[in-house]
C-alpha cells in the first residue's frame, strides 16, 4: 500500500521507529490488501484509481489459514524482493 497516495503530511521518520518501510515504484503492484495479526484479511476488489469511492468494494475474511498461512507468506515473499 502506498501511504503517500492516501495521507498527507506524514512524518515517515516517526513511522520508521516502529515499522520497516519500503518504497514501491508505480506499477510494481496493483491491489490493496490488509492483513491483521495473521487472523483477518481485507482485500479490495476494485481498482482504487478507476472506481469512485462510493462504489469501492472489499472482502473481509476471518480465517487464520487464509490470512496467516497464505497471504502472510505471499506478502513476505514480495517484501523480501523489494
Amino acid at each position: 500500500m502506498c501511504i503517500r497516495d492516501r495521507v498527507k503530511n506524514i512524518d515517515f521518520a516517526d513511522i520508521q521507529k516502529f515499522a520497516s518501510l519500503k518504497h514501491l515504484k508505480k506499477g510494481d503492484m496493483l491491489g490493496r490488501v490488509i492483513i491483521v495479526d495473521g487472523n483477518h484479511a481485507i482485500m479490495a476488489m476494485t481498482h482504487d484509481k478507476e472506481t469512485h469511492p462510493s462504489q469501492d468494494f472489499a472482502l473481509w475474511s476471518q480465517s487464520s489459514h487464509f490470512a496467516g498461512d497464505f497471504l502472510n507468506t505471499m506478502f513476505n515473499m514480495v517484501w523480501d524482493k523489494l
